[in-house]
């Protein structure tokens, strides 16, 4: 039994060493799926705009406040790390930067297909600069475009990106809701977008 699990381990060992940038990627995903982007996932969700915006630079500001202010508290297991978090500017950036990791971009009234394809333009171009991308989307949500966005981008959403053969070299992209969701049809009026999306 000893002889058969030594086999495994260096098998493992040598795998594992054969390419080492893999094992490095897999390292820097795992922890930084485990670590700051989850706690930064879980503040964005936790967050709720004061109230409705003209534009999405107020949803940022906010949010961005909100952010620092929470990353700023320790957690259960110690005290607060240090973070870069900055508004980013330029074509491949996302609103909010975190780490130089970790990008959220906030859409204000997706309503259009328009907006959308805007919107899927950016998310692309964001994919080279982040590893875990948040898309927060406040405002007007029509929820065709919603669905259209979902499935664009399904094998990125974090409950499938965990395949094995995807998990070293994909990013992550969450999708939040902040606003309020209008109905594909019928006169049901709007909905709740803080349910599940």
């Amino acid at each position: 039994m000893i002889y058969y699990n030594m086999i495994a381990v260096a098998t493992l060992h040598f795998r594992l060493t054969k390419d080492l940038r893999i094992v490095q990627r897999l390292y820097d995903v795992v922890t930084m799926l485990s670590g700051t982007s989850e706690r930064v996932s879980r503040i964005v969700r936790e967050w709720h705009p004061k109230k409705e915006y003209r534009s999405e630079a107020g949803y940022r500001d906010e949010l961005l406040t909100f952010i620092r202010k929470e990353l700023k508290k320790g957690t259960m297991w110690g005290p607060p790390e240090r973070h870069r978090i900055r508004k980013e500017s330029g074509r491949h950036l996302a609103d909010i930067g975190i780490d130089e990791k970790i990008g959220i971009e906030l859409k204000r009234n997706l309503n259009s297909q328009s907006s959308l394809d805007r919107l899927i333009g950016q998310i692309r171009r964001f994919m080279r600069s982040y590893g875990y991308i948040i898309v927060v989307l406040c405002g007007e949500v029509n929820e065709g475009i919603l669905d259209e966005l979902k499935i664009e981008f399904k094998e990125y959403l974090p409950s499938t990106v965990w395949r094995p053969e995807t998990v070293i070299e994909e990013t992550v992209i969450e999708i939040v809701g902040k606003g309020r969701r209008k109905e594909k049809k019928g006169p049901k009026g709007w909905v709740d977008l803080f349910e599940e999306i």
